[in-house]
């Protein structure tokens, strides 16, 4: 019989700090964003191996996190990190393939022993986010609400997170169906318990879009259905549809309406920007941002792509990037900033951001002989990840490794449902 107190390890939960504004100053911990890279690094990347589909191509990695190692609490298996400096944490964000199959190269991650915090935030590279596997499942929530027409395509938005101790269970062993599995799950689900912040504010449909904010990504949502600025119209039809179910006619007639569409949204977004992103919405243009995105949904269903835009979760979504340039918001709204706290779209335990301790585990346990670096779960609410299915993207190390601070022999690994 499974013992839960046996499989109990105390390791450490990556608690997003809300409303950011309650960052302390020249605070370091973040996932998402950009990093502080000292002046001099190169930003990671990987040149494709031979023999792979994209031989010959390189490209940048996505950055994921920084963690200041000083704000680590004292857990079992902390002392086999340094006591300070930053590891930053980079991979392919968006591949359908396991990262193993690209080699070492597809992830890294960099160790600095000092203060990173007086130096800039680094732009990611102009081939960052990558969109050479434009797979539909693989694409993350951040790709889905970017900015189609940003400068550059870095995905996941700055979201500040402190390091807290928290429990982890060791999966049981055996087929997973038994009653110590569900035990474990209830378990697992329940662990970032203490950080979930309830609120009764419901945002109200006939409502929504609220802000200026939430409207842009509602209208970025519906013209990244279309890959625009990853695949041409011709290349998005090739992939996407069955083109000898399609005449020449109606092939046509779709790319007239798109191109119409899609100028209107570009003035709709350039008026909606002028207003300040952070104002609240007149009525007739919250009729017009829902038409023009029930118009894209109409136009996807008739192609055969059923596409359920979501109102609400844009509202949610909005504030994590919302509050961090206008943080009167939270004492102005306190309602809205509640709804969007993270702990109240927590998925049930695939979406923790953890270190040290047991992994969440959903095909294979790590190594005995690892120590947990950083898990990544699926959360939508702020950095945007999306693993797959509501997967993780886990990083460990051996022991060995990690004392002679080798964080170049890290692995990293995707795992979905």
């Amino acid at each position: 019989m499974w013992n839960p107190d046996a499989s109990k390890k105390m390791g450490v939960f990556l608690e997003r700090i809300w409303p950011p504004r309650d960052t302390p100053d020249g605070w370091v911990s973040h996932i998402g964003g950009r990093p502080n890279l000292p002046d001099g690094w190169e930003w990671p990347r990987i040149a494709f191996p031979d023999g792979d589909e994209f031989e010959g191509v390189t490209a940048s990695l996505d950055f994921l996190a920084q963690i200041r190692l000083e704000d680590l609490p004292d857990v079992p298996d902390r002392e086999l990190l340094p006591q300070e400096g930053v590891l930053f944490f980079f991979a392919l964000a968006l591949t359908a393939e396991p990262l193993d199959t690209f080699g070492p190269d597809a992830w890294r991650v960099l160790y600095y022993r000092g203060d990173v915090s007086s130096f800039p935030f680094r732009a990611p590279p102009s081939d960052a986010g990558w969109f050479l596997d434009d797979v539909d499942y693989t694409r993350t929530e951040a790709a889905e609400y970017r900015d189609p027409g940003a400068s550059d395509k870095g995905l996941f938005p700055y979201c500040p997170v402190r390091a807290v101790a928290a429990p982890s269970w060791k999966r049981p062993d055996g087929i997973p169906y038994g009653d110590d599995v569900r035990e474990w799950l209830r378990l697992v689900e329940a662990w970032p318990g203490e950080h979930r912040t309830p609120t009764t504010f419901e945002y109200a449909e006939s409502d929504l879009p609220l802000r200026v904010e939430d409207a842009l990504l509602n209208l970025f949502h519906a013209r990244n259905q279309w890959r625009e600025g990853v695949l041409s119209f011709d290349d998005l039809f090739a992939r996407r549809y069955d083109l000898m179910s399609v005449s020449a006619e109606d092939r046509e007639r779709v790319r007239m309406e798109y191109g119409d569409w899609l100028t209107r949204v570009k003035r709709t977004c350039a008026e909606l920007v002028a207003r300040g992103r952070s104002a609240l919405l007149k009525d007739d243009e919250r009729r017009l941002v829902r038409g023009l995105v029930a118009e894209n949904s109409d136009r996807m269903k008739a192609l055969g792509c059923h596409i359920w835009p979501n109102l609400r979760l844009a509202a949610t979504l909005s504030m994590a990037t919302l509050l961090l340039d206008s943080p009167e918001l939270a004492a102005s709204f306190s309602n809205e900033v509640d709804a969007a706290h993270p702990g109240n779209n927590f998925s049930p335990g695939g979406s923790g951001h953890r270190m040290l301790g047991h992994s969440h585990v959903i095909q294979e346990d790590i190594e005995s002989d690892s120590v947990l670096l950083l898990q990544l779960g699926s959360d939508g609410s702020g950095p945007r990840f999306m693993w797959w299915d509501m997967g993780n993207l886990t990083f460990t190390i051996s022991r060995d490794s990690l004392a002679a601070l080798r964080f170049d022999r890290a692995i990293a690994k995707i795992e979905g449902h």
